[in-house]
C-alpha cells in the first residue's frame, strides 16, 4: 500500500495545476494607474504655488483707491474707485489723493455714465489741481449699483 505522501505526489491533479498565472496562460488586467491622482494634485500644487507668487508679488495691495484718505500717495494710476492699489512715497508713476466728492444723484439713480461723473471731479477739482496732472477715479456701474457715490481727484506726480 501506498503511503499519503505517494498518494499525493501522484495525484493527477498535481501534475497539471499551474503555480503561477503565466503558466495557466491567463492574462491579468495591469495595475491600475495611480499616475493621474499624483498629476493632477502635482498641477493643483503648481498652480496654488502660481498664484501666491503673483499674490506676493503684487505687493500689499487690498486697498481700493476709495478708502485712500487725501495726501496718500499710491500707484499704480486708476480711473475705477474701487480699482486695488499700493500706497506709496510720492514720486514719478504715482498720484496724489486731492480730495472725494459725493455725488448728489439719488441713491436709486441708474449710473450717469464715467464721463459726466469724470466732469463732477473735474469741475470740482479745478482750483486744486493743474487740469494737465489731474486724474479723475469714478465709481463703476457694479459698484454705483451697490451704492457708491463717491469720485476721486488725484494728482499725477
Amino acid at each position: 500500500m501506498a503511503s499519503d505522501d505517494e498518494r499525493v505526489a501522484s495525484h493527477p491533479l498535481e501534475e497539471h495545476t499551474p503555480r503561477t498565472v503565466a503558466e495557466a496562460g491567463l492574462e491579468l488586467d495591469p495595475p491600475p494607474r495611480r499616475r493621474r491622482p499624483l498629476i493632477a494634485a502635482a498641477t493643483v500644487l503648481l498652480l496654488l504655488a502660481v498664484a501666491a507668487l503673483i499674490v506676493l508679488s503684487r505687493g500689499d495691495t487690498g486697498s481700493e483707491l476709495i478708502d485712500l484718505d487725501p495726501g496718500t500717495c499710491y500707484e499704480p494710476v486708476v480711473s475705477d474707485v474701487s480699482e486695488p492699489v499700493d500706497a506709496t512715497d510720492c514720486g514719478p508713476g504715482t498720484a496724489k489723493v486731492v480730495r472725494k466728492v459725493r455725488s448728489p444723484a439719488a441713491v436709486d439713480a441708474p449710473h450717469p455714465g464715467d464721463g459726466a461723473l469724470t466732469l463732477l471731479g473735474q469741475g470740482a477739482c479745478q482750483g486744486d489741481v493743474d487740469a494737465s496732472r489731474l486724474a479723475v477715479a469714478v465709481p463703476s456701474p457694479v459698484a454705483w449699483a451697490d451704492g457708491e457715490r463717491t469720485v476721486v481727484c488725484s494728482e499725477r506726480q
